[in-house]
Formats: C-alpha cells, structure tokens, sequence
C-alpha cells in the first residue's frame, strides 16, 4: 500500500514539472519599432593617429542583433543615442545591427524629385579624440580616405542639434562622417555626401574645405586643382587655388579674400610667388571663379565673374599662354554670361526674361578674341 502511494507520488511530480517546462512562445521575443535600441556597442576604429584621447565612451548596455524593415514612408528619424539624422525627403526602409554596426537603408519619398534615390548608412561608436589643429583632423582624415576627393570641418556648429562638431571626407562614392557631442562619438559612413544637412537643425558652411578636382582639359590632359575655402561662423574669410596644369606642368596659386567693405581681391601667382593678375568685384562668392578648358588646348583657364546680376551674371575670361606663362584677358564685345564650350566657339546665353533671351555664337579668332558670327531669340512656351 505505501509502495503505490509512493508511485503515484512521483508520477503526479512528474506530470506537474512537464508543465512548468514548456517551450516559450517566440512571438513574444520580437522586437517592435518602438523598442529599437538606441546605443551600439564601441568600437574602435581602424585608422590611428598621435592624439591626446579623451576618457573612452562604452555604452552601459549592448543590444542585441536585430533587424527590421519598413513598408511606409513614416520613418524618417533615425536616432542612436545622441545621435539623431531627420531625413526630411527620404524615408528609412531597413534597419539591420549586426556585430556592433547599424546598417540603414533610406529611399526617396515618391513627391520628391532629387538625384539621390537611395542611399545606405552605417553607424558605430568611435573613441573621442582630441585634434589640437585642423591639421591634426585633416591628417585624420585623410588616413581614413587617402584619395579623398572633399574635406569638410564644421567645428562652429550653433543650432540645438547637440553636435560639438562633424568631420567628413569624400573620395570613390563614399563619406566618412565623424560626429562629436559632449558625451559621444559617432563613426557614420554612406554612399550619400551630403549627410551632415540631415543632422544639422539648421544650414551651416564648413569652416574648413577642400576640394580636390582633376579638371578634364582637351588631348585627354588633365589639370589637378586644389581649393581650400575658410569660413567662420558662416562667412567667408578666403580661398587657396593651387592650379597645376596638365600639358605645360607649370604650377600657379590664386588667392581670394574680402575686406571690410565687402569686396573680393583675387591675386594669381606663379610658382616663384609673383603677381601675375590681379581683379577685385563684389555679389556672392558663389560661382565667382570657374577653371576650365574654355578654348580646348589642353590646359585650363580661369572664368571670372565681373559683375552679378538678377538675369544674366557677367564673366571676364582670362586664358592660359603656354609661351608668356601667363593668363591673357579675352577681348569680347559681347557679354559673356551663361555659356557652353565647343570646338571652335562658345554658345553664348543672354537672358531677357525668365523665358526669353538669345542665344550667341561666338568663334575663336586667333588665340585671345571671340567674335559673334551669328545671334538667334529664343521663347520658352
């Protein structure tokens, strides 16, 4: 009798234990959009330089791997931390974190008509350094990106996004972003180069840029130019050319600054630092100095606006003289304006109205004087 008891004892125990132990639900496990996380694990990055480091950051807690994707265009705020990207024409699709690295992928919203219709981004956590100089970032950068094509340093940045500065630089169809706040630092790579408008809560000039060009001359030559633009606090301060001509090899340097009323100073140089040229204007400083082969004979010339204007800007041409070494001035009696460039002449385009205007054709003759050989009005319906 107690022997039976016993059993059914144990059997009862076993039966009640198989309960307790079933196989949890998954569904419960998964994560919705509301419960994304919103750190990423450090990771340090792969290039080095000779710094002073600030204190590491390291998140308290690692989120798991996870990944989601997105039917609608409702999500457009991607936030990391301090780290928030407000994609205002775009819309994310997937979010994937995988081994510590955030992946974003981000479509254009079907009213929108800009060139970017995709892009990908890629988020971690870096160590906080300390650059002493904007040297010191440059050479960070540059180690990071070494045929870098664009160097942007925002280290004024003054709107409420938080950012204490951003670092980027260009080159192959991708940029590297550095984001610093207070607390954090954010590694951001991408396809898309104009990612820092999307952090920033208001439009910001880069204090620092570079822009590396390789200017496509005539005979397959190219001239490498290298612009250096300085702004502080959203005002230009100057501008560095460093011209090096493809065909001739010879090397000049243009410099352009303002003074306090307002006007621009352009001084071109030679490589022994004498004064070749030298032209003052005012207006905007956008789209004051253009290098190109104006007159397809392998070397680049330099387009100066003269004087701006509401329909149509005015440009002085100055071509390079392969056997004085010099920029010679193009004797024109028509205004230079809006214009293409084809063997031979110049399709020149003078507005009169937003839809109205002439179109001019203006040929070589000898090597420093364009003429107009024919004009024709044109109406946009």
């Amino acid at each position: 009798m107690k022997r039976s008891l016993v059993v059914i004892i144990v059997i009862v125990i076993l039966i009640l234990g198989g309960c307790s132990l079933r196989t949890k639900d998954t569904s419960d496990s998964q994560i919705s959009p509301t419960d994304r996380p919103t750190t990423t694990p450090y990771i340090s990055p792969s290039t080095s330089l000779t710094v002073t480091p600030s204190p590491t950051v390291t998140p308290s807690i690692t989120p798991a791997d996870y990944s989601m994707d997105y039917k609608d265009e409702t999500h457009k705020l991607l936030q990391i931390g301090k780290l928030a990207i407000n994609f205002d024409f775009h819309h994310i699709v997937s979010d994937n974190l995988s081994d510590g690295i955030e992946t974003v992928k981000c479509s254009l919203d079907k009213s929108e008509s800009l060139e970017t219709k995709h892009m990908t981004i890629t988020v971690q956590i870096m160590e906080k350094q300390e650059f002493p100089t904007t040297q010191s970032i440059i050479s960070y950068l540059s180690t990071m990106l070494p045929d870098y094509e664009v160097i942007c340093i925002y280290n004024q940045v003054t709107d409420d996004s938080d950012i204490r500065g951003l670092y980027c630089v260009t080159g192959n169809g991708l940029s590297e972003y550095i984001v610093y706040y207070d607390e954090a630092c954010y590694l951001v790579t991408s396809d898309y180069d104009n990612l820092e408008t999307y952090m920033f809560k208001e439009n910001h000039h880069a204090n620092y840029s570079e822009f590396i060009t390789k200017v496509k001359c005539a005979n397959s030559y190219i001239t490498n130019v290298k612009e250096t633009d300085y702004y502080d606090q959203d005002n230009f301060v100057k501008a560095h050319y460093e011209i090096d001509q493809g065909k001739d090899k010879a090397k000049y340097i243009v410099d352009l600054s303002i003074d306090d009323d307002y006007v621009y100073h352009f001084n071109l140089k030679n490589d022994t630092d004498k004064s070749l040229l030298t032209l003052t204007t005012f207006g905007e400083v956008y789209d004051l100095i253009d290098i190109s082969d104006v007159n397809l004979d392998g070397d680049a010339d330099i387009r100066f606006r003269e004087v701006g204007g509401t329909m149509n800007n005015s440009y002085n041409l100055y071509v390079y003289d392969a056997t004085t070494k010099t920029y010679v001035k193009v004797k024109c009696k028509e205004m230079l304006s809006y214009f293409t460039v084809h063997k031979g002449y110049l399709l020149n385009t003078q507005k009169e109205s937003a839809d109205s205007g002439a179109f001019q054709k203006l040929v070589w003759v000898g090597k420093h004087t364009l003429k107009k050989v024919s004009e024709e009005d044109y109406h946009l319906d």
